[in-house]
């Protein structure tokens, strides 16, 4: 069961973060739970790596699901949106996509479950470290 007013307090303050915030579910239950408390609040739920890619360069209210397969271009991103510049390779287009993220008045968060999480560590991803602000239920 998520506690909403300690969960509102927390993206509160994700506002104007410099590096990605990240919010660690129980399992997939709970991490459905937390994206539908965000979008009810007006978060813009992000499908893949070229939208996240898309909303960094505006202002507003973002998350994105993670699972257990953390590709390249998504760790890359997390990587370096703290950096002020972001360089993706696009294989579609053949050609790099660079953003510059805007800070001010964004939210970018993340979400994942325990369990993908340990996934993500035992592939050698190590995100815990490159993420800001991270709650956990």
């Amino acid at each position: 069961m998520i506690n909403k007013e300690e969960f509102q307090k927390f993206l509160e303050y994700t506002l104007s973060q410099r590096d990605i915030s990240l919010v660690i579910a129980k399992d997939d239950t709970e991490l459905k739970k937390f994206v539908t408390e965000m979008k009810e609040i007006g978060y813009k739920y992000l499908k893949d790596i070229w939208e996240i890619m898309d909303f960094a360069g505006t202002e507003g209210k973002g998350c994105f699901a993670m699972n257990e397969t953390l590709e390249k271009e998504l760790y890359d991103f997390i990587v370096q949106y703290p950096t002020g510049q972001v360089e993706i390779w696009d294989q579609a287009k053949n050609d790099f996509r660079v953003v510059s993220p805007k800070y001010e008045g964004v939210s970018l968060v993340f979400l994942i479950t325990k369990q993908d999480l340990e996934n993500i560590k035992r592939q050698g991803f190590e995100i815990l470290s490159k993420v800001g602000l991270t709650y956990q239920s």
